[in-house]
């Protein structure tokens, strides 16, 4: 992939991990299993364009590299149709399961120029898409996770000491 010029999006990966796959395994066997990794992957080959790239990096996990993109909007659509298809039941042979996804979405050149931190950086959103509550997206930001909470904390402290001393 090598270093993108700076400049607007162009190029997303998104990584996805399977919530409540294990369950599929536990209860139904690893080849229901094996069948349902089979009819997850052709339901999002179904939402990807020809220039879209899906690959399995092992267990439950799967990333996405779209290349071409116009703009951040285009993952997001994408990693909501993930979601809403693979919300949908499964019919397998040895019976139904509902299973959800988490999707974590970096893009370049506009988050970074090398190929690493960008996985690294779509690690870290697929990591707090879990964090939040699963079968959900984020999209990476430097920002820590608790930094917002960190910063409502000083805010009402702050105009606290200012009520006080008015």
């Amino acid at each position: 992939m090598g270093t993108l010029s700076e400049g607007p999006p162009r190029l997303a990966v998104l990584e996805l991990d399977l919530d409540k796959f294990k369950e599929v395994n536990d209860t139904l066997g690893h080849q229901a299993g094996d069948e349902m990794l089979v009819k997850v992957s052709s339901r999002i080959k179904s939402l990807l364009r020809t220039e879209d790239t899906l690959v399995r990096l092992g267990g439950d996990e799967f990333a996405i590299i779209q290349a071409n993109i116009e703009d951040l909007e285009e993952p997001q659509k994408l990693a909501r149709a993930i979601i809403e298809t693979l919300s949908e039941e499964f019919t397998l042979t040895d019976g139904t399961a509902t299973i959800g996804v988490s999707i974590g979405i970096a893009t370049a050149p506009d988050m970074t120029r090398k190929e690493m931190e960008l996985m690294r950086f779509a690690d870290d959103a697929l990591y707090r898409a879990k964090n939040g509550g699963r079968n959900r997206y984020c999209v990476y930001s430097a920002t820590p996770v608790n930094e917002p909470a960190r910063i409502d904390t000083k805010l009402r402290d702050t105009f606290a000491g200012r009520r006080a001393t008015a």
